[in-house]
């Protein structure tokens, strides 16, 4: 698979250790100097200096300018964050129970959770581009489960965002089978994954109900050992007081899913867009060990690689991955401008290539 995205970053400099932003920051939008002519070159001095390469978030950034002498040394420092879509998984995971009929009744054309599913396709679908690979598909639960909707590519999918695939409403409720199925549904698939899990009620399709929720907890973590790159997002319409009085929804989605953030509970189907809405997109997880930096400058025709003293998950930013380089001499002639890429590359778990550029144009001294 191609390279799932470029992107052209600024470096704001200043003397010494330079100031950063990071991934999405509104610090940095649309083009830099919002058109404007650029400011002067800051001079590099002392010992080497660092630049700082954030996320880009928007437009085309502008290029950054700096000089020194021919011997300067560069240390590279900033954010590398990957993207989810060039080969994502979406799944909708939803409750056909009996209770349904009134927690979530269909108008005929209709539901909160047929909503749900139309704002997570339509936002996913603002974010795709040409080289992404996105699918998704539709499993079904009340006694039991079925896959009504097998994995495929989100532009066909959109079809299949009707009534009769999200709000249909008979019989129990079977946690356990859900997953099991949705396990089913994901096998074989690389890449992240993400569950969208929408339930109005606790586990019951047998007489005892402790037993019940224990199996949709087993079936859960199953799922979650089996495809560590799955990430379920659960929402609990309690509707009407529908989760019993011994049963506490929010902790208990938060085993199923792995963590509290990844829960959401309503009152109202109508609050289920929303509410879906809040959950972040996966991130795609990087093989840390397979990172790259190359340093490139076509119009002299020069390149090396540059060594990386240190790629990690970024502890303030869970979209990213930290990194620092080590020092490292640009490219340049003298009294011409030079353009510098700095190329960042890794290996997702998926196989796939994924990929960052920073822009430098050097002015040798």
């Amino acid at each position: 698979m191609g390279l799932p995205f470029k992107l052209s970053l600024p470096l704001t400099i200043a003397t010494g250790l330079l100031t950063a932003f990071g991934c999405g920051s509104n610090s940095f939008k649309g083009g830099g100097n919002n058109g404007q002519k650029a400011a002067a070159p800051a001079p590099l001095s002392g010992a080497a200096s660092f630049v700082n390469l954030p996320c880009a978030t928007s437009g085309i950034p502008s290029i950054q300018t700096v000089e020194g002498p021919a011997d300067k040394m560069i240390q590279a420092q900033g954010e590398f964050c990957p993207n989810s879509l060039a080969q994502l998984s979406v799944l909708f995971v939803v409750d056909f129970s009996g209770s349904m009929r009134k927690n979530d009744p269909s108008n005929g054309a209709s539901c909160g959770r047929l909503r749900s599913a139309q704002a997570i396709v339509s936002r996913i679908s603002a974010k795709i581009r040409p080289q992404d690979t996105v699918r998704s598909g539709i499993v079904v639960f009340s006694s039991g489960s079925q896959i009504t909707a097998p994995m495929q590519p989100i532009q066909g999918f959109q079809s299949l965002l009707t009534v009769d695939n999200f709000c249909g409403s008979a019989g129990a409720t079977n946690y356990g089978a859900s997953f099991q199925t949705a396990q089913q549904a994901l096998a074989g698939i690389t890449g992240p994954k993400a569950i969208y899990f929408i339930t109005d009620g606790e586990p019951s399709f047998s007489q005892d109900q402790t037993q019940d929720q224990a199996a949709g907890l087993s079936a859960a973590q199953a799922l979650r050992a089996a495809m560590p790159d799955v990430g379920i997002n659960a929402v609990f319409l309690n509707s009407q007081g529908s989760a019993s009085a011994g049963f506490d929804p929010k902790s208990y989605l938060a085993q199923i899913t792995g963590s509290i953030d990844k829960v959401g509970v309503v009152t109202n189907a109508d609050n289920l867009a929303e509410e879906i809405l809040k959950f972040a997109l996966p991130v795609a997880n990087i093989m840390e060990q397979s990172a790259r930096i190359l340093l490139r400058a076509v119009s002299i025709g020069q390149q090396a690689e540059v060594k990386i003293a240190k790629f990690e998950r970024s502890p303030s930013n869970p979209n990213a991955y930290a990194y620092t380089t080590e020092p490292f001499r640009p490219f340049g002639a003298p009294g011409a401008e030079v353009l510098n890429e700095l190329i960042v590359s890794a290996q997702d778990m998926s196989g796939a290539s994924q990929q960052g550029i920073g822009n430098l144009t050097y002015r040798q001294k």
